[in-house]
This record gives structure tokens, C-alpha cells and sequence, in this order.
């Protein structure tokens, strides 16, 4: 009986996270804050393998990303783990005032943020808004300056991107 009774709890409890998975068969953008409302008109951006050669991107714009595979990706520093067969690059960020960013992706990859050789500790990360394309977001404290954002890790050649002033 208590067998049974456990089993049943058990199906109750896994039961909304089935139904809410069913209930997200599309993605639905227009459920995204007010900070990225350029998520769903990204601009296209070829991420570098180099540092000397990478693009520079806009606060509140988003990107589609073309990334090189991660093995063939000059970081400085290193990811903890560089996944064969994956992808990466490096894009540069400048930042006028100090303050949360929060760095959105559309796809798993390793997100670091590099200044002068080191990496920024992340405050947060998660998930995007429920039923929408946006996948992870990862909030870095930053204060005026120029930095890389190096990618890992990715498991398709193109990601969007969007960094937020903020942690919207």
C-alpha cells in the first residue's frame, strides 16, 4: 500500500514539468523583456579564432554568431575544457559604465568574459524565459573597459548572442 501511495505521489509531482514541457512545442519570443528586444533580428557576426582579429559587438544588439571549431580558437586564458568536435570564438565588448551585463545565448556553450588576461567571475546564470529561444543567460559585474567574450564548447557551428546592461 505505502508502495503504491509513493508511486502515485511521484507521478503527481513529475506530471507538470511533463505537461509544460508538451506545452512549449514552439517558441514564442514576444514572452522575452523589454532588454532584448533585438533577440529576434540578430545581426550576422563571424566570431574570431584569434584575438587580434575579433569583431566588435554592441551592448543591446543581437547577433547570429558563425564560430570555428573550438580546437582551431586562440583563448587566452584557456577554457576549463575545450569538448572535441565543438565550437568557438572570441568577440569583443566594450563597456562605458560599470555595472551587471547579462550575457543571453541561444545554445549551450561556455561563456567567459576577459579582461587583461582574466577571466570575470559570473554573478548568476540560468535559463531564458519559459517557451522562448533564449536558452542561458550568465550575468557578469563589469566596469569600464574592453573585453573578450570567448565561446566553448558550442555543439553547432551558430549561436545568437545579446549582452544587456543589467540582469533583465
Amino acid at each position: 500500500m505505502m508502495k503504491t501511495a509513493l508511486i502515485a505521489l511521484a507521478l503527481l509531482i513529475a506530471a507538470p514539468a511533463a505537461f509544460a514541457d508538451e506545452a512549449c512545442t514552439q517558441n514564442d519570443d514576444s514572452k522575452l523583456p523589454a532588454a532584448w528586444q533585438s533577440w529576434t533580428a540578430p545581426s550576422a557576426v563571424t566570431a574570431a579564432a584569434r584575438p587580434a582579429d575579433q569583431p566588435q559587438i554592441e551592448i543591446g544588439t543581437a547577433y547570429q554568431v558563425q564560430l570555428s571549431p573550438a580546437a582551431e580558437t586562440l583563448y587566452d586564458p584557456a577554457p576549463k575544457e575545450v569538448v572535441s568536435g565543438s565550437f568557438g570564438g572570441l568577440l569583443m565588448l566594450t563597456v562605458k559604465a560599470a555595472g551587471d551585463y547579462s550575457i543571453a545565448l541561444d545554445s549551450r556553450a561556455w561563456v567567459d568574459v576577459v579582461r587583461d588576461g582574466q577571466v570575470v567571475e559570473s554573478t548568476s546564470h540560468g535559463h531564458g524565459p519559459a517557451c522562448t529561444s533564449l536558452r542561458k543567460k550568465v550575468v557578469f559585474p563589469l566596469t569600464p573597459g574592453i573585453y573578450t567574450i570567448q565561446l566553448a564548447n558550442a555543439p553547432v557551428q551558430s549561436v545568437r548572442i545579446e549582452v544587456a546592461a543589467g540582469t533583465p
